[in-house]
């Protein structure tokens, strides 16, 4: 052909799971290993590809740290969200003796702050509630039992992987969506609880506090700190009217900034301006 082409490779990077792994729930396994090759492979990917989006300004930052990336060459894309998949319901808070449905969503329960939210429920003993626990894959359930058989007085409902539509399901019957990570590039289950109007309890950690001020919208407390969690929880559970403002206001914000035609703009802005 005398028309010349040239088709650019970009890459994309979600988390920071290979660049450390040292709160990886897999350590000092096999498949460890295995994950150590992964991260030489996003290594090549980082230095190989024309182009790489992050979905953090967070990430960007540690990516560029981590590989060496030449920071021209990484560019910060949000994600977005369909709303007419995760459609708002806006649920009634006011309640006495009400039992407390929680939800922790997370396929790393690990660095998803499982064993804090755990110690954290277990402090709460006058409140009633049940927390669901959904995305742990099949590999990890072992682990997963024994983390839970040390606390034998806690009402839990563990459900494995399972569909977006399930994961959509539960957070309409659950009334507070809490996954206080450990560390999180982006934390996009937060922006899909608040667009459903569940009550969303998460960490100052990673991208996080750079997407929205959960003052705002929901609440945050350090990752790790299992007392601050508690409180973070029984006061949210203890303010039903400071639950429903915060839910409506939360949609509104992901609304107004994490639309998947907002992404699609920004998706194009990045390659325009590369």
């Amino acid at each position: 052909s005398r028309y010349k082409t040239s088709i650019k490779i970009w890459g994309f990077c979600n988390d920071n799971a290979y660049m450390n792994l040292t709160s990886n729930v897999n350590k000092w396994r096999l498949s460890f290993l295995m994950e150590g090759l992964h991260t030489l492979a996003e290594y090549g990917m980082m230095h190989l590809s024309d182009g790489i989006f992050t979905c953090s300004q967070y990430l960007r930052t540690h990516a560029i740290a981590a590989y060496g990336v030449n920071e021209k060459r990484i560019k910060c894309l949000y994600p977005g969200i369909s709303f007419s998949f995760w459609t708002f319901n806006l649920r009634d808070y006011e309640h006495d003796e009400k039992l407390e449905e929680i939800l922790f969503v997370k396929g790393d329960y690990k660095n998803g702050g499982l064993s804090v939210l755990l110690k954290a429920l277990n402090r709460l003993n006058k409140y009633t509630f049940r927390l669901h626990i959904a995305g742990i894959p099949a590999a990890q359930e072992s682990k997963l039992k024994k983390l839970l058989k040390k606390y034998p007085l806690l009402d839990i409902i563990c459900y494995g992987q399972i569909s977006p539509r399930k994961v959509r399901e539960l957070m309409y019957q659950c009334d507070t969506l809490c996954v206080p990570s450990i560390n999180e590039g982006f934390g996009i289950i937060n922006i899909e609880g608040l667009a459903t109007g569940i009550s969303v309890v998460t960490t100052q950690t990673g991208g996080i506090p750079e997407v929205f001020p959960m003052d705002k919208y929901g609440w945050t407390t350090p990752p790790a700190d299992d007392v601050a969690l508690a409180e973070a929880l029984a006061h949210c559970w203890m303010n039903s009217k400071e639950r429903v403002g915060r839910a409506l206001a939360g949609r509104k914000m992901v609304e107004n900034n994490f639309s998947s035609l907002l992404l699609q703009q920004n998706f194009i802005k990045c390659l325009i301006s590369e």
